[in-house]
C-alpha cells in the first residue's frame, strides 16, 4: 500500500496563480471554445461600472470567485471569446481577461 501513495505522489501537477499550468504533459484542455471569460477588475472599482461593462459587451456574471474582484462571465451571444478579451482589455477598470479554460488529468 505504501508503495502505491509513493507511486502516486510523483504525479503531481502544477499549479499557478492563474489556474493548472497547461505544459504539463499529463492534461489535456477541454472546452477551449468555451464562452466563459475570467475578467479581474481593479480594486475599487464600482458595481456599477462592472454593470454597464457586462451590458455593453453582452456578459452577464456567472459567479464572484475568492480572488477579490475576479469575475467569471458568461457571453450572451455570438461574439468570440477572443473580440470579447480585447475589448474588456480596452477599459482601465480591468486588469486581466483571459478564458476560463478547464483542464483535467487522462486516466492511464
Amino acid at each position: 500500500m505504501a508503495l502505491i501513495l509513493c507511486i502516486s505522489c510523483t504525479n503531481h501537477i502544477t499549479v499557478s496563480g492563474n489556474g493548472v499550468n497547461p505544459s504539463t504533459s499529463d492534461l489535456k484542455s477541454r472546452n477551449n471554445d468555451s464562452a466563459e471569460i475570467l475578467v479581474r477588475f481593479k480594486p475599487g472599482t464600482k458595481t456599477a461600472t462592472i454593470n454597464a461593462i457586462q451590458k455593453k459587451l453582452g456578459l452577464v456574471t456567472v459567479r464572484t470567485l475568492n480572488v477579490p474582484d475576479l469575475y467569471l462571465m458568461k457571453i450572451t451571444d455570438e461574439t468570440s471569446v477572443e473580440v470579447i478579451i480585447k475589448n474588456l482589455n480596452k477599459y482601465d477598470e480591468v486588469l486581466y481577461a483571459e478564458p476560463d479554460r478547464k483542464y483535467r488529468i487522462n486516466a492511464k
